[in-house]
């Protein structure tokens, strides 16, 4: 409309999404159905066509599978239907519990419902961006922070009903995409709980007359809930660190040694973290995978609230050049090491996904 459908030119109406493979409930249903055909029929349209540019994909299946499945449609899917029959086709099994609709209709009208022309992008967990004081919560455009929707209502709740599916037909453990969508929602609640604790720990540091023991109670959840994120990661394949660096180290295999596998590697950690040798897109193409998480974004947020704790003892004034200077020579030191090398850094999935998840609800929601 503002460009008179580009001037005339020929063009494509486009999704890009999800940047830098980021991770996050996020999407908007109308927006890629009603959206595009109002566009096409508009009056001297030149548009042409459909089309996905996301620089990643990870999770938020439905925006893509609506979106391409319009495109050959002339008039606005509807919305609803779409989704009670996109449930059935990836759940396959007889007699679906009525949960798993319920659980998909909730996500579609809320986080999948996402009218904030601010955040029209995957949403990015504030656990994965380098410890700060500011300028992490609200952040918008190209990697959004802020959570639009009330998690309680509109993530705790599709996940019990998950949960409860899962016992009423436990044939539904047994299928891969059901699995990975009720790790999907759990690895979410505790993205948003850490957000929430964040948010409390500034508070309490910022506050006049804050003690040592108030701030120190305040940063007691930060590192616990990191913990939890990671120990329910391993539980399913598709959320390991180890396998990005798996494939990354093949490449180098075959004729050219460790040394150039080694080489492989660094360059595949230090694009999810620092992505540049002194951090130039430091965090762009961050993950939330067991490996990363415990090993990468948990010492991380250890170091800045160990200095956030010793700035509050000493009375000394908090100097962000200080911290950022501890995280750059951290991420730097993380990007040179050879993953199996350590304690725990194993290369397949462990744990129980059922009962970690049951955890996480009795302890987040």
């Amino acid at each position: 409309q503002r460009t008179s459908s580009y001037f005339g030119r020929p063009w494509v109406w486009c999704a890009l999404h999800d940047y830098g493979g980021n991770q996050g409930f996020e999407g908007y249903l109308k927006n890629v159905t009603v959206a595009p055909i109002e566009a096409l029929n508009s009056p001297n349209s030149s548009m042409s066509g459909f089309g996905l540019t996301m620089e990643g994909q990870e999770g938020n299946e439905i925006i893509y599978d609506i979106f391409l499945d319009q495109a050959w449609s002339s008039s606005p899917l509807n919305i609803s239907s779409y989704v009670s029959s996109w449930v059935g086709r990836r759940y396959r099994i007889s007699k679906l519990p009525v949960t798993v609709q319920r659980a998909w209709s909730i996500l579609s009208n809320t986080v999948y419902n996402n009218t904030d022309p601010n955040t029209q992008a995957t949403v990015k967990s504030i656990l994965e961006l380098a410890p700060a004081l500011t300028g992490l919560t609200n952040r918008t455009g190209h990697h959004p922070t802020p959570i639009f929707y009330d998690t309680n209502s509109s993530i705790v709740a599709p996940l019990k009903l998950m949960v409860e599916a899962s016992k009423e037909h436990p044939a539904l453990k047994g299928i891969p995409e059901f699995s990975y969508d009720v790790v999907e929602l759990g690895r979410q609640l505790l993205a948003n709980r850490f957000l929430e604790a964040y948010q409390n720990l500034v508070a309490v540091y910022q506050a006049n007359g804050s003690t040592p023991d108030a701030v120190s109670a305040a940063i007691q959840p930060l590192p616990t809930i990191l913990c939890d994120l990671d120990t329910l990661l391993w539980t399913n394949d598709n959320f390991l660190l180890s396998n990005w660096i798996k494939v990354a180290r093949g490449w180098g295999a075959s004729s050219n040694g460790a040394q150039y596998a080694d080489y492989l590697e660094y360059n595949a950690r230090n694009q999810i973290t620092l992505w540049g040798p002194d951090g130039e897109i430091n965090d762009y193409a961050s993950k939330q995978w067991a490996g990363i998480v415990g090993t990468y974004y948990l010492p991380r947020w250890i170091m800045f609230t160990t200095y956030l704790k010793n700035t509050t003892q000493t009375a000394q004034s908090f100097d962000s050049q200080v911290i950022n200077a501890q995280l750059l020579a951290f991420g730097k030191q993380w990007d040179s090491q050879i993953w199996g090398q350590r304690n725990g850094e194993t290369w397949v999935a462990r744990g129980d996904t059922w009962k970690t998840v049951e955890k996480v609800l009795a302890d987040y929601a």
